[in-house]
């Protein structure tokens, strides 16, 4: 390794301490520093201290305009790289100021309840089919949905506990059609940690993983799925999570009850669904057995 790389090292490794000391996600960390070296990379390995503002902003609008970055890719990308010239650089930020990528006002996919009984019906094996309906009944992220342990199981008490973003723990109440689920998942491999445990290369031994099953794996399953079911295109994960908030939202459940959910930090970010349905009040948990019923 020559000093240059070294160098860079050492930056990308003051920068990942810096990250872990204010307890950023290995997401948010790897997206970061995955930020700051695409920066690195475009000025030909340029040490980041000799890289001014000016080619900061040089470099945000060819991004955008060249390379046809969303603002959403922009606005992660400036995060990331604000975050090193401030916390691991210690240098001000004063004309970057001027990089300001427009926040996008989509609004996301919602499936009907229909819908979603029809993506369900179309994936297998049924280890992802119980991956679904759980994100679903529960309106988890994939990465709460595939972490979840045995012990998460409250079934006496009718819960779920999820390790939510940002170390924001939450308990969901969970349908007893779910709970089923997870145990007719569980009976087939009896993981004695994780729920949806990770499978050799033959598709086996999932009883004795260490690990749980691969992100890209479900997400590969799940758009077959999506295809034969003939739902959006565009049909995601996290889809589901926006599925369930809608649902519940029709039905009359508060929104703060909602946030609470879905463990939002902000009301804000719950608030997106007024704009999809039209709220009353109804009971959650009744509710959310209700839309398990079918499935």
């Amino acid at each position: 390794m020559n000093a240059k790389k070294s160098r860079h090292s050492k930056l990308y490794n003051r920068m990942t301490e810096a990250m872990q000391l204010q307890s950023f996600a290995p997401k948010t960390q790897y997206t970061y520093l995955r930020a700051v070296r695409r920066l690195v990379a475009f000025y030909d390995d340029k040490s980041p201290y000799r890289i001014t503002e000016e080619e900061l902003c040089q470099y945000f609008l060819h991004r955008k305009n060249v390379d046809q970055w969303s603002p959403t890719a922009c606005r992660i990308a400036l995060c990331g790289i604000k975050f090193f010239y401030q916390k691991t650089l210690n240098r001000k930020w004063t004309k970057a100021k001027l990089i300001k990528p427009k926040r996008e006002d989509r609004l996301p996919v919602v499936l009907s309840v229909e819908e979603v009984r029809k993506v369900l019906k179309c994936i297998h094996p049924f280890r992802h089919y119980a991956i679904l309906a759980t994100i679903y009944s529960c309106g988890l992220r994939i990465s709460e949905a595939i972490q979840l342990q045995v012990n998460d199981v409250k079934s006496d008490r009718g819960f779920l506990h999820i390790r939510g973003k940002g170390s924001r723990d939450r308990y969901i109440p969970l349908a007893p059609r779910t709970l089923e689920i997870l145990r007719m998942n569980w009976k087939r491999h009896r993981n004695p940690i994780w729920l949806f445990p990770a499978p050799n290369h033959s598709g086996r031994e999932e009883a004795t993983a260490t690990t749980p099953i691969v992100h890209k794996t479900f997400r590969d399953v799940l758009k077959a799925a999506v295809y034969k079911a003939m739902v959006h295109p565009k049909t995601r994960p996290h889809t589901f999570r926006h599925s369930y908030a809608t649902h519940l939202m029709e039905q009359g459940v508060d929104i703060r009850v909602i946030q609470q959910l879905l463990g939002h930090a902000s009301l804000v970010t719950t608030m997106i669904y007024t704009r999809l349905t039209e709220p009353a009040i109804k009971p959650a948990t009744k509710i959310i057995h209700k839309l398990m019923e079918d499935i």
